[in-house]
């Protein structure tokens, strides 16, 4: 009897898991990601500053090109599909983190460099295989002080990665009191992770 029970659990839940949706609209699967219960956004703070960092799956960069009618949809899902992305956000009191206006002219043009330019040297990723990936793009996008957070997409070839378990960002020290940390990405819940509903 209490086999019977167990075996009828087991079921249950294989059928609760299994109605996932496999697609889901943007803002859906934007709440997805930012759910702390799906390993999928890391968040630190120090100093006043908040760091998250979340990862971002290439069928939104993909549909970014789409809506700006660039390209056709199977050659961005091949350019895209090169890489894993994650999306670092810098605030402080609900505002960006870097700003001309709260900072010493030197300091933020430092920060603007390193942010624009040089995170290579202060960002890379390892792996449960004992991979080591540098940082093979960042994209730092600027509101001139009018956004809530700076915003930076990071990006990371697959191309000599064998399955890893994990996926670890391990971010040093750039300019703003945050120190080093690293943060870990497990595979298991980025391959479950829903796709982003097509709009067309």
């Amino acid at each position: 009897m209490v086999n019977r029970i167990l075996v009828l659990g087991a079921l249950m839940i294989g059928l609760l898991l299994g109605c996932k949706p496999k697609e889901l609209p943007e803002d859906e699967l934007l709440a997805y990601l930012r759910d702390p219960a799906h390993g999928l956004r890391k968040s630190v703070e120090m100093n006043g500053v908040t760091m998250n960092i979340m990862y971002r799956p290439a069928d939104f960069l993909i549909e970014q090109e789409l809506a700006a009618g660039i390209g056709d949809i199977s050659k961005l899902e091949k350019k895209y599909s090169k890489n894993y992305y994650f999306l670092m956000s810098l605030s402080a009191d609900g505002r960006e983190a870097v700003q001309a206006a709260t900072m010493p002219h030197y300091q933020y043009s430092e920060l603007l460099q390193t942010l624009s330019f040089r995170l290579g040297e202060f960002i890379q990723a390892t792996t449960s295989k004992q991979d080591t990936i540098p940082l093979h793009n960042s994209v730092y996008t600027s509101t001139f002080g009018m956004g809530t957070s700076n915003d930076i997409l990071l990006a990371f070839r697959k191309d000599s990665i064998s399955t890893p378990d994990w996926i670890q960002l391990n971010v040093g020290e750039f300019g703003l009191g945050l120190g080093r940390h690293n943060l870990r990405f497990q595979q298991d819940d980025i391959n479950a992770l829903p796709r982003l509903k097509k709009k067309i």
